[in-house]
C-alpha cells in the first residue's frame, strides 16, 4: 500500500547505525549497572544520532539502541540468558506526524509483510520507526521503493549492497 499522501513528513530515512534489542525480564529490578549505563548514554554520552528506546510492560523490559553495549553483558549485571539481537537496520518516517493521521505505519509495513521482511516497530510522539533484520535490508528497501515510498538517503552506508 503506497503512502497515504505524498508529503515530506512521510519520506523515509534509512538510519546509518545498526540497532540492538535487549530484552530483560520485568519481574526483576533493573540492575544498577544497566541503569548507570543508560544514564551515561542518555545524558553524558548522547550524540546527535543516539537512539535509545526503553519500554516496560508487565511481561518485559525492552531496550533498543544504536549505541554500543559492553562486549560482555555480565559487565552490566545482566545474565547470559538474556536474549540480545544486534542486527537491525532502522527506517524512520521523517515526521513529525500529526496525531490525527491514521494508517501510516500500516501502509509502511504491508509491503514489508508481502516481501516477508520481519519488523519491529517503535512509535514516538513525533514519528514511527521500523526496524528490520540487517539480513533483510535489501528486501525492505526494494519493497518500499517499489510500493511508492520516497527514501531520501538511498546511498546510506549501512544499507549499501542492498
Amino acid at each position: 500500500m503506497p503512502p497515504p499522501f505524498d508529503t515530506p513528513e512521510l519520506h523515509l530515512h534509512l538510519l546509518n547505525k545498526a540497532h540492538t534489542l535487549l530484552r530483560l525480564p520485568s519481574n526483576e529490578d533493573l540492575p544498577s549497572s544497566v541503569s548507570n549505563w543508560l544514564t551515561r548514554c542518555l545524558w553524558a554520552g548522547a550524540t546527535a544520532d543516539a537512539f535509545i528506546s526503553i519500554t516496560r510492560t508487565p511481561d518485559e523490559v525492552s531496550i533498543v539502541t544504536n549505541l554500543s553495549l559492553p562486549d560482555n553483558l555480565k559487565d552490566l549485571g545482566v545474565s547470559a540468558e538474556v536474549p540480545l539481537t544486534s542486527s537491525f537496520g532502522a527506517i524512520k518516517v521523517q515526521g513529525p506526524l500529526a496525531h490525527h493521521l491514521t494508517g501510516i505505519l500500516n501502509a509502511m509495513i504491508l509491503p514489508l509483510r508481502d516481501a516477508q521482511v520481519p519488523i519491529f516497530a517503535i512509535s514516538t510522539a513525533d514519528t514511527d520507526y521500523v526496524l528490520v533484520p540487517l539480513s533483510k535490508v535489501s528486501d525492505a528497501k526494494k519493497a518500499l521503493v517499489e510500493d511508492g515510498w520516497t527514501i531520501v538517503n538511498l546511498d546510506n552506508e549501512l544499507w549499501q549492497g542492498s
